[in-house]
């Protein structure tokens, strides 16, 4: 029995757990984030194809920075191109298809492909086809530009990465006259 305390209240759990947590963050903030760096850019690909194409190279990127684990990236779509016309969307990487193939997009809608976890080291090639069944006279492009939609790990740590995108806006594909073959 120590007796009665002198002095103000001890905290409650609530406070305690709060500064806990305000500590904790405060650690982490002045921690050394982690030390992989990761990035994509873009490659050069032909910026032309005939509506009809099948199969066509669309958008290509290679990987910069240390080796990771990728799970999962999210592609979106833009330019005038009607979307519908953008088919069987099949990511790549390093010549293995990576996840499941995208049938269709509808309005400005983004492809997203997991898989098991896919290593890539610094000049890996990520290599998107598909079908272009019409649209001649638009254009497209696949860009990948939100950080937190590309899943990235240490293979070492574990840790998330934030990949840099600075240099990973697509390439702008032009869709000309063509014919289904």
């Amino acid at each position: 029995n120590i007796g009665p305390l002198d002095g103000p209240i001890p905290f409650s759990a609530l406070e305690q757990e709060a500064s806990i947590i305000d500590l904790i963050n405060v650690v982490l903030a002045q921690a050394p984030g982690p030390s992989t760096e990761f990035s994509l850019n873009t490659a050069a690909i032909g910026t032309s194809l005939f509506a009809g194409s099948q199969n066509s190279l669309v958008a290509q990127w290679t990987t910069g920075g240390d080796a990771v684990d990728l799970s999962a990236i999210r592609f979106d779509l833009s330019g005038n191109a009607d979307y519908s016309h953008i088919q069987n969307v099949k990511l790549f990487v390093n010549g293995s298809q990576f996840g499941l193939t995208v049938p269709q997009f509808s309005t400005s809608s983004g492809a997203i492909f997991t898989g098991a976890a896919a290593r890539l080291l610094p000049g890996s090639s990520l290599q998107l086809f598909s079908d272009v069944t019409g649209s001649s006279g638009k254009s497209f492009r696949f860009d990948v530009a939100v950080p937190t939609l590309v899943f990235v790990t240490d293979p070492v740590s574990g840790s998330i990465i934030v990949p840099d995108l600075s240099n990973a806006t697509g390439t702008l594909v032009n869709i000309v006259s063509g014919q289904l073959t």
